[in-house]
């Protein structure tokens, strides 16, 4: 696990912007009229392209529209909405927030953040959004705070003073934000309460639980909850960011926890047997294994029972929540199920593709077609 880490809605550019098929020029008044489809982020402009979120048809991996929506001059990290109203992308040339409006396709507004970005949050409601920034200045302490923006409005308000903060994580229920800073063994928990109602959300930070740190961690990176946001499941990315031990799992419960102790663990790599079981010799302290959350590095030549090509048995790490397998491969979240379904899984659609010669230069767009038929 490297430390150079996007968590987040980051969609790569898939294919250049010519050969990817017609490409229609934004209208100031229409839409692409796609219904399941893709932003991805462009920061390159030259003479022949503008940077922005080009749209792509997600159904058949065809450019629509470059750029779609103007984000910016350099727009990079975006996340979207539970509720998918909104997309907000941080533009790196100034250093802002674009609230994109998905279903008319065009910015709702923007706000200029202290500085730079890589880690955004939204609430599943679209009305509250947050940015991990790590040289925010704050007054009587060292840089950094997670920036709280009022989408409603699109404005700022005042920030929460997290030192150092890279990298944030938002529950299910909007309620818990796990912040992390750079070089440390410890993430900083942020509460959140509504002041308004179920259907005029008002999310504000919490007057009675101040923001407190999780400690027993190593090198944290990134978290994700189950689906009642009652654990949270953080990653230490360990001694390749400079932490004490291997990479691995803290589990953390935020019901009746007021120490804010640790409830378990998993030490990475977990091998799992190609029937989705542990393999033998593997402890998961409090973990078990079902479909709500494995940590495991999978040996492909194992898993596939093929030589791939006669690459070397790499191990990868899969982050297994509770996700439909077609959001699986926009989001990286791959269920258990997903990876070892006798029809659909991960290992079947493998093989196939390996026995029809179809893993090449197309795999991506092999991979999706297949899977898109299940």
């Amino acid at each position: 696990m490297k430390r150079t880490f996007f968590p987040g809605v980051l969609l790569a550019m898939a294919c250049g912007l010519t050969g990817c098929g017609k490409t229609t020029a934004p209208g100031s008044n229409t839409t692409s009229g796609v219904k399941f489809r893709a932003f991805i982020s462009q920061d390159v402009s030259t003479s022949s392209a503008s940077a922005g979120l080009d749209i792509v048809d997600a159904a058949l991996d065809k450019l629509v529209r470059a750029p779609g929506v103007n984000a910016g001059g350099a727009p990079r990290v975006m996340t979207v909405a539970g509720n998918k109203l909104l997309t907000l992308v941080f533009d790196a040339s100034s250093n802002s927030i674009n609230a994109v409006n998905n279903k008319q396709e065009t910015s709702a507004g923007s706000v200029v953040l202290p500085s730079w970005t890589e880690s955004i949050a939204i609430t599943t409601d679209a009305t509250t959004g947050y940015a991990a920034v790590p040289n925010a200045p704050v007054a009587g302490q060292g840089t950094g705070a997670v920036e709280m923006l009022n989408l409603t409005n699109v404005s700022l308000e005042p920030p929460i003073p997290v030192p150092a903060v890279r990298y944030i994580a938002l529950s299910p229920d909007n309620t818990h934000l796990l912040a992390f800073s750079d070089n440390s063994d410890t993430a900083t928990l942020i509460t959140f309460t509504n002041a308004g109602t179920t259907a005029t959300p008002n999310w504000q930070l919490s007057t009675t639980t101040p923001p407190a740190a999780v400690s027993g961690l190593n090198r944290p990176v990134w978290a994700t909850y189950s689906a009642d946001s009652s654990t949270a499941y953080i990653l230490n990315c360990g001694v390749e960011c400079g932490g004490s031990g291997p990479p691995g799992v803290a589990v953390l419960s935020l019901s009746n926890n007021p120490t804010l102790a640790l409830s378990g663990s998993i030490r990475g790599p977990v091998e799992i047997s190609s029937n989705g079981t542990l393999a033998a010799g593997n402890t998961l302290g409090a973990i078990t294994i079902s479909n709500s959350l494995v940590l495991a590095g999978v040996k492909f030549r194992q898993l596939f029972r093929k030589d791939l090509l006669n690459m070397t048995p790499e191990q990868f790490f899969f982050v297994a929540a509770p996700a439909a397998f077609d959001e699986g491969l926009i989001d990286g979240d791959v269920t258990a199920a997903s990876v070892f379904d006798k029809k659909c899984g991960v290992r079947n659609v493998v093989e196939e593709l390996l026995d029809d010669g179809q893993l090449g230069g197309n795999a991506r767009r092999d991979f999706r077609e297949r899977t898109g038929k299940c």
